[in-house]
C-alpha cells in the first residue's frame, strides 16, 4: 500500500527529490522509482557499450545494485547535481570494466596459443589447459596469484595492488616471472 502511494507521488518529483526521501527513509520503494524511470536509458548504454544484449541487462542491473549500495556518495543537495548523469557514469565505469576483462582474456588466450599453438584441436586443449594448471601451481605464490587476477580476471594492476597489498613493481616482476617460467616449460 505504501509503495503504491510513493509509486504514484515518485511520478511528479525530481530525480534529487526521490533521493532525498530514499535517504531520508531507506524505503526502497522510493529507489525503485529512480529505477523505474532510468532502467532503459541505463539499459541502453550499456547495449552500445558491450554490444550484447544479456551482458547489458547484466551490467544495468550491476548500475542500480551499485548506485543503491553507493547512494550516500551522490550529493543531491548540490544544484547542476544530476542522477541519470551520475548512473550513466557508473553503467560506463561497468561496462569499461568488464571491456577491459574481456580484452584481457583475448590477450591472455592469444599468449597461450603463442606459447603452444593451443587451439589446434580441443582434446590437445583441454590436455593443455590441464598443464597449464598443474603449471600454474608450481609457480611461487605471488606470481600465480598476480597471473590468475591480471589474465584470468582481468584486474589492472592498481586493482591487484588494492587487492593484495602488493606494489606495483612486484606485480610487474611477478607477472614478467610467470609468463617466463610458464612459456619455458609449456613450449
Amino acid at each position: 500500500m505504501a509503495e503504491a502511494f510513493i509509486h504514484d507521488r515518485a511520478n511528479n518529483l525530481d530525480d534529487r527529490v526521490l533521493v532525498e526521501r530514499f535517504k531520508e527513509t531507506r524505503d526502497p520503494a522510493w529507489f525503485g522509482a529512480l529505477f523505474e524511470r532510468h532502467q532503459e536509458r541505463i539499459y541502453a548504454l550499456c547495449r552500445t557499450l558491450v554490444q550484447n544484449r544479456a551482458l547489458a541487462e547484466d551490467l544495468a542491473q550491476e548500475t542500480f545494485m551499485r548506485a543503491f549500495e553507493e547512494i550516500d556518495r551522490f550529493n543531491e543537495k548540490v544544484p547542476g547535481s544530476e542522477v541519470p548523469a551520475w548512473l550513466c557514469s557508473i553503467g560506463r565505469h561497468l561496462c569499461l570494466d568488464e571491456l577491459r576483462r574481456a580484452k584481457r582474456w583475448r590477450d591472455y588466450e592469444m599468449s597461450m596459443e603463442r606459447l603452444g599453438g593451443w587451439h589446434q584441436q580441443r582434446s590437445e586443449t583441454l590436455f593443455s589447459l590441464h598443464q597449464l594448471e598443474s603449471e600454474l601451481n608450481t609457480l611461487p605464490e605471488e606470481a600465480r596469484r598476480c597471473f590468475l587476477l591480471f589474465y584470468v580476471e582481468g584486474y589492472t594492476y592498481e586493482e591487484i595492488m588494492h587487492l593484495t597489498g602488493y606494489s606495483f613493481h612486484q606485480i610487474k616482476n611477478a607477472l614478467h616471472l610467470a609468463r617466463r617460467e610458464l612459456k619455458g616449460r609449456l613450449t
